[in-house]
């Protein structure tokens, strides 16, 4: 569909859940995303009132609360994987002009997307 993420509802294949999603980007699936979470939750419940939803995903059970129509969920915990190769730290650069100097940390973390994190010397940087 070329969107950044599309989300396909499917009945469950676990009791303890109340329906099943499977994340997609254009480019790979994704086993959990926040976004797609809350939103295919709304579009399940459409318009319904439901204390907790359980949400089956690649990463396991979901729970959503659903709160004065706000939906709540806890994200999975961030698994750190590694700090950047030599070759993403010369793309960063490249790509954002910071100078070496200025980075003091970066790490590769997933919490179903990968993130590229990286924390600089000042605020001002």
């Amino acid at each position: 569909t070329q969107l950044s993420e599309t989300v396909f509802i499917t009945p469950s294949t676990e009791a303890a859940a109340d329906y099943k999603v499977r994340i997609f980007t254009p480019v790979e699936e994704l086993p959990f995303a926040g976004h797609p979470t809350l939103g295919s939750c709304h579009s399940w419940l459409n318009g319904r009132k439901q204390a907790v939803v359980h949400q089956q995903s690649a990463i396991g059970i979901v729970e959503i609360r659903q709160e004065n129509d706000l939906l709540f969920f806890e994200a999975p915990p961030l698994v750190v994987q590694r700090p950047f190769s030599a070759q993403e730290q010369q793309q960063l650069i490249a790509s954002t002009g910071l100078l070496a100097e200025t980075i003091t940390a970066t790490q590769v973390l997933s919490n179903g997307p990968v993130w590229h994190c990286v924390r600089v010397d000042s605020v001002e940087t």
